[in-house]
C-alpha cells in the first residue's frame, strides 16, 4: 500500500498496531510447541514432498487441496530449513500484516480512534494469536483477504487507469486468495457489488467488475489447466463435494457431523467421488428442505453466536507436554493407538479448559458484534467495504457448512464494526451516526444485548440454537471406518461456567 494520502496519525496507529502485535506473536511462536495433525500435517507433508518431487499431491488426491499454502509453507521450508518454528516465526509477520491492515481498512469507514482499536483488538485476538504457530490456511488467507479489500477501495477512491491498477491488484490477490481455500469464493459476490457500485459517490462503474474476472481466472489459470491436464476437470479442489456433505447429510446436527460413506465410493476416481458426494447432497436437499433450512438456521447462530472454536483449544496453551497430551489424544482417536487414560482425560481437560475461557469471552463479545452489524446496516454506504464481504462470506457459510475455526478470516470485518461501535459508546466518536442521544442509546442496547446473552446461556434457553436433535440414519449409508465425526467434541451448552 502507498502512503500517499494517507493521514499521519493513521500512519501512526498502523505502525503501533503492526509493532504490537508481531511482538505478540514473535513472543508466542518463540515458546511455542506445536506438532503439525490432522490438516496442518497434511500441508507439511504436502510442503516436503513438493520439495523432494516437485509433485504437489495429497494422500486424497492430486486436487484434494489446493497448491498456495503448501507452496508457502514449502518455500519458507527451502529458505529455513524444514522446521515448523521457522513458518510459525513468518506467520508472525502475516498477522501483525493483518493487524496493520484492519487499521488501513477501518479507518476508511470509521474514525482513527476506532481504526486504532479495530487494529489493536486483532492484534491481540485470542484465536488470531494461538493460530500463528499452527500450519493452517487462515495464517495466509486472512492478510490476503484484507490486502483485497484495500485494493477494492482504492478502486472505488480513484478513476481511470490507477482504478484499473487497483482491480487488477485486487484480482491477483483474490485469485491467490482462492488458492489458499476456495470457500473464500464466498467473498466475490461482495467484491464485485463493490466494484461495480460506488456507493460513496453512487456511481455505476461496469468495466471494472470484468478486470477484476478476467484476472482472477488468469491467475488462476496454471492450476485449472493442470487439473483438467491430470483429467479432474476445471476444478479448484476435489473437496468440496465430501465437504458439502460434511455440513448437508441425515446425521448432521449442527456445524459438521459423522458423515455415512458409501462403499461405492471406493471404486470412483478422485473427480467421480466428488460429483458423487455433489449430487448426494443436492438429493438430499431437495428431498429434505426444511431440514436444510433447519440446519441453514443453526449454522447462522454458530457462526455469529458463542461457540468456541474447538480446533484452536488444543494449541490454546502450547508447552511441551501439553503439546504431547493433545499429539497422544488425536493418535488415540484416529488411529487407535494405545494411550494411557489418564493421558486422555488431561488432554480432554485441556481443550474443555481453554473452550471455557473462549466461551466467556464469546458470550459477551458475540452479542456487541451482532449489534454493530445491525447498527452499521443503518450507515451501509459508508460501511459497505466491511459489512458486504462480512455478510456475503457469513450467507456462504450458512448455507453450505461451518466449523468454528472458519470465522477466523472474517473475525478482523467483525472487530471493525466491534471497534466501531465501542469507539462511539467509550470515546464519544461517531463512527456509526448520532449524537450524544444516540451514544447513550447505544450503551444502554450494548448493556441489554449483553446481560441477556449471558442470561440465555446461564438459563441455558438457547441450546436449541446450536444443535437440531438428529435425524436417523438411512440404512443405505452406512458409516465407514475412519468417517469424519464431531459428535464427540464437548459443546459450549455442556461446558460449566
Amino acid at each position: 500500500m502507498r502512503n500517499e494520502g494517507m493521514p499521519p496519525d493513521v500512519r501512526k496507529a498502523a505502525a503501533f498496531v503492526f509493532v504490537l502485535a508481531l511482538v505478540i506473536r514473535l513472543a508466542w511462536c518463540t515458546f511455542a510447541t506445536v506438532t503439525p495433525l490432522s490438516d496442518a500435517a497434511g500441508y507439511h507433508t504436502m510442503a516436503k514432498s513438493l520439495l523432494a518431487t516437485g509433485e504437489l499431491q495429497h494422500g486424497m488426491g492430486r486436487a484434494w487441496r489446493t497448491p498456495a499454502y503448501p507452496v508457502f509453507v514449502a518455500g519458507v521450508y527451502a529458505v529455513l530449513g524444514e522446521n515448523v518454528r521457522a513458518v510459525a516465526l513468518v506467520q508472525s509477520f502475516l498477522g501483525a500484516l493483518s493487524a496493520l491492515a484492519v487499521v488501513l481498512l477501518a479507518s476508511q469507514v470509521a474514525g482513527v480512534r476506532a481504526a486504532r482499536l479495530a487494529g489493536v483488538l486483532q492484534a491481540v485476538w485470542p484465536t488470531a494469536v494461538v493460530y500463528t504457530p499452527v500450519l493452517v490456511t487462515e495464517n495466509l488467507a486472512t492478510p490476503l483477504l484484507l490486502l483485497v479489500l484495500l485494493c477494492v477501495a482504492g478502486a472505488a477512491r480513484t478513476r481511470g487507469a490507477r482504478a484499473v491498477g487497483w482491480t487488477l491488484g485486487a484480482a491477483a490477490l483474490f485469485g491467490l486468495l482462492l488458492l489458499v481455500r476456495p470457500s473464500n469464493s464466498f467473498f466475490a459476490p461482495a467484491l464485485l457489488v463493490l466494484l461495480v457500485y460506488e456507493t460513496r459517490r453512487r456511481r455505476w462503474r461496469w468495466a471494472l467488475p470484468l478486470v477484476f474476472g478476467a484476472c482472477t481466472l488468469l491467475t488462476l489459470a496454471p492450476w485449472l489447466i493442470r487439473n483438467h491436464r491430470l483429467g479432474l476437470g476445471p476444478l479448484l479442489s476435489t473437496q468440496g463435494g465430501l465437504s458439502m456433505w460434511w455440513g448437508n447429510n441425515p446425521l448432521t446436527c449442527d456445524s459438521a457431523t459423522g458423515v455415512p460413506r458409501f462403499p461405492e465410493e471406493q471404486e470412483l476416481s478422485e473427480a467421480e467421488r466428488d460429483r458423487f458426494y455433489r449430487e448426494k447432497v443436492w438429493t438430499w436437499i431437495r428431498e429434505n428442505p426444511g431440514r436444510y433450512l433447519a440446519l441453514c438456521r443453526v449454522r447462522a447462530v454458530r457462526f455469529l453466536g458463542k461457540e468456541p472454536d474447538w480446533y484452536a483449544a488444543k494449541f490454546a496453551w502450547p508447552t511441551p507436554d501439553n503439546d504431547l497430551a493433545v499429539r497422544q489424544r488425536y493418535e488415540a482417536l484416529t488411529y487407535g493407538a494405545d494411550v494411557p487414560a489418564e493421558r486422555l482425560a488431561y488432554a480432554q481437560e485441556l481443550e474443555n479448559r481453554h473452550m471455557r475461557n473462549e466461551l466467556r469471552l464469546r458470550r459477551a463479545v458475540a452479542p456487541l458484534m451482532a449489534l454493530a452489524l445491525v447498527w452499521s446496516l443503518w450507515r451501509w454506504r459508508r460501511f459497505a467495504p466491511v459489512t458486504f464481504p462480512a455478510l456475503s462470506y457469513f450467507a456462504g457459510m450458512s448455507l453450505t457448512v461451518v466449523v468454528e475455526r472458519y470465522r477466523v478470516v472474517s473475525d478482523p470485518l467483525f472487530l471493525i464494526l466491534l471497534a466501531a461501535l465501542v469507539s462511539d459508546i467509550v470515546l464519544g466518536t461517531r463512527s456509526l451516526g448520532g449524537g450524544r442521544r444516540l451514544r447513550v442509546v447505544k450503551g444502554v442496547l450494548a448493556v441489554v444485548v449483553v446481560a441477556a446473552g449471558i442470561y440465555v446461556h446461564k438459563a441455558r434457553l438457547d441450546r436449541g440454537w446450536y444443535v437440531l436433535p438428529p435425524a436417523e440414519q438411512p440404512h443405505s449409508a452406512p458409516a465407514l471406518p475412519g468417517a469424519l465425526s464431531t459428535n464427540d467434541l464437548p459443546r459450549a451448552y455442556d461446558l460449566p461456567t
